[in-house]
């Protein structure tokens, strides 16, 4: 056996079908280094090794690592995902967080109608103003708050309104 044989042979100490990498796992879920990096450290999930010290996922991972992607997705947060994870790991059962995921995601619609009320209601407080000084009213308090945010950009957006 020749010495490149046996390098060869050594590097491939983790199944290569079975594991996956960090870019591979950025690309597949939509998600930042960061934020995978993230749920590993918070606990969520579990990163190997490899010998030069780069994360690799392996399915439990991956199976993890896509349902966080979803439930981040439909804006739940990490405390909620980790209730429904741990539901899930409790049960044993592959779907034995269904329940507990249904009721976080209700719980989140229910929030994102009453804002999308309180958006209706403040779109037909404008609607009754004439459309000029809607626009107007729109314009400033759209400049107010990208000063507060951005007080550099205030003088292009005073010129603009």
């Amino acid at each position: 056996m020749d010495r490149n044989t046996e390098g060869a042979r050594r590097l491939r100490v983790l199944p290569r079908t079975s594991y996956v990498t960090l870019g591979a796992a950025m690309r597949e879920l939509g998600l930042t280094a960061r934020a995978l990096r993230y749920y590993e450290e918070v606990g969520l999930i579990e990163a190997d090794r490899d010998r030069l010290n780069c994360r690799r996922y392996d399915e439990r991972a991956m199976d993890r690592l896509r349902l966080i992607a979803q439930f981040r997705q439909a804006g739940l947060d990490v405390r909620d995902i980790r209730l429904i994870l741990d539901r899930r790991e409790e049960s044993g059962a592959p779907d034995g967080h269904i329940a507990c995921a249904m009721t976080k995601l209700e719980e989140r619609l229910a929030v994102l109608e009453a804002e999308r009320r309180s958006i209706q209601e403040a779109l037909g407080s404008l609607k009754q103003r004439s459309p000029a000084s809607a626009h107007r009213s729109a314009t400033r308090s759209a400049a107010a708050i990208l000063r507060q945010a951005r007080p550099g950009r205030a003088a292009i957006l005073d010129r603009a309104s």
